[in-house]
């Protein structure tokens, strides 16, 4: 926000208490545009104009050398609720020196970001943890230590590879039967990649003109950078044109 107000030599004031609070202030009238997280099942207020513009997603995290290709939601619920017995790498298909080994969970802790509560909720159904999950307090302390382990899991926000050396993240399937997705922007927007978090623009139709270079602003590059390195992995370029295109029918 802070390079648009320069770009456009504009005052913009910003606010960092969450979506609710976020909220509150859209419907006084007194904030134009709210970034907002909407946990599942929860929609945008009515009378507001909305655009998905990224997604926060939560990454299973594991070492690049551990033999394995791909996981289901049902394992990782075995992995990491305490309504399950320990698991063991070859109880997930996983052959060779490391299969007998138990599985390590790792997640960062809530106060470190969204992506364990959107586990619980998403996953666990908001069951709880097995007491065996070490809760890290930063992503780089919780890559760190999947690095140093060869036999742990992690649950982290969506990084590029080049941000993970070492590790890699574990395609998800819904079910057995089921094809596997990385949290790529087409997978995420398209609903192949479930344990995502949609972050929405919210505005008025009255301020859509107002807001256009603003919202523009977002969808570019300067924008997606800022995106990413707030944990949101924006849209594809294409979806973000034809956004664009989208909000420029408001005026």
């Amino acid at each position: 926000m802070a390079a648009f107000a320069r770009q456009e030599a504009t005052a913009v004031r910003t606010d960092l208490r969450g979506t609710r609070p976020g909220l509150e202030e859209l419907r006084a009238g007194r904030t134009e545009l709210g970034l907002c997280f909407f946990p599942p099942g929860e929609r945008p207020p009515s009378g507001f104009i909305s655009y998905v513009i990224g997604y926060h997603a939560v990454a299973v995290v594991v070492p690049t050398e551990l033999p394995l290709s791909r996981i289901t939601l049902d394992q990782l619920h075995a992995i990491f609720a305490a309504d399950g017995a320990a698991v063991r790498w070859e109880d997930i298909g996983v052959t060779g020196q490391n299969a007998a080994r138990l599985i390590a969970p790792m997640a960062l802790t809530p106060r470190a970001g969204l992506a364990l509560p959107l586990f619980q909720r998403l996953v666990l159904h908001d069951a709880a943890l097995k007491a065996s999950v070490e809760h890290c307090a930063s992503p780089e302390q919780l890559l760190a230590r999947l690095r140093a382990t060869g036999n742990s899991i992690g649950l982290a926000p969506a990084l590029p590879a080049a941000a993970m050396p070492g590790l890699r993240i574990l395609p998800v399937a819904e079910s057995p039967q089921d094809a596997a997705h990385a949290p790529t922007a087409e997978a995420l927007h398209g609903g192949r990649y479930s344990l995502r978090l949609p972050l929405l623009a919210v505005f008025r139709r009255a301020d859509a003109a107002r807001l256009l270079p603003l919202l523009k602003f977002l969808l570019g590059a300067e924008g997606v950078t800022a995106l990413g390195r707030a944990g949101v992995v924006p849209l594809s370029e294409a979806e973000r044109n034809r956004l664009g295109l989208l909000l420029e029918e408001h005026q």
